[in-house]
């Protein structure tokens, strides 16, 4: 349960730090960029997960994985590290499929944002990172949370990024729910895993919206 939770807390971090940025040049972006950055975000949900956790065993694979060819090819590394079937691969494969549930709630609220509120703020004295971190920010934390709480369910829940990219011996609660149902058949085991992951996961959503909601009225003078 603590490393279930432990991966999709960081991946949920790592999420909002890339997303930030592509969202925010979403906003700011104009006719054909705009669509294109939507095409990019949007395009990785239309291939399954599973092809592309498969994809990651290709890149972060032994010595014959692309990155391992790619650095020893520049000269950056003399023997191949190991990424696969560690924490850091499956961060990597967790943060790279949830991203978009990330992207999209940030993009909704940064491309409406009333920009009246920043001119405003830059009108008074107001430096573009002050005005950033104390007007555009706190306009976007209902998305920001609601981007957490996506991402922590579904990284949560995950099963098939663990199992191909953590390896055999790497164990979350959800393929524990996976082994004891399909693979040893103990129903009752699984049953009560199952109940314990699902209600857990919701305890966890509903503490990130009620911290949501709770930072959004905090920061509703700054708005």
């Amino acid at each position: 349960m603590w490393r279930s939770f432990w991966v999709a807390a960081v991946s949920s971090l790592l999420c909002l730090l890339l997303a930030y940025p592509v969202a925010w040049l979403f906003a700011e972006a104009r006719g054909i960029w705009r669509m294109l950055i939507l095409v990019a975000v949007v395009s990785p949900l239309l291939t399954s997960a599973l092809v592309r956790a498969y994809a990651w065993i290709v890149i972060l694979g032994g010595r014959r994985g692309m990155l391992n060819q790619s650095l020893m090819a520049l000269g950056i590394i003399e023997d191949p590290i190991r990424i696969l079937n560690t924490d850091w691969a499956v961060l990597i494969g967790m943060t790279q499929i949830h991203l978009p549930f990330m992207i999209l709630p940030l993009l909704a609220v940064l491309a409406e944002r009333d920009r009246r509120l920043e001119e405003a703020s830059m009108n008074l004295g107001a430096s573009r990172t002050g005005t950033f971190f104390r007007v555009t920010v706190p306009l976007s934390v209902p998305a920001i949370f609601a981007g957490l709480a996506l991402v922590f369910a579904v990284s949560y829940t995950n099963f098939i990024v663990p199992q191909l990219l953590g390896g055999g011996g790497y164990s979350t609660l959800a393929m524990q729910v996976y082994e004891q149902t399909i693979v040893v058949l103990d129903w009752t085991r699984g049953a009560v895993l199952a109940t314990i992951l699902l209600s857990t996961c919701f305890a966890f959503v509903l503490a990130i919206v009620a911290a949501g909601n709770r930072l959004a009225r905090w920061s509703e003078p700054a708005r």
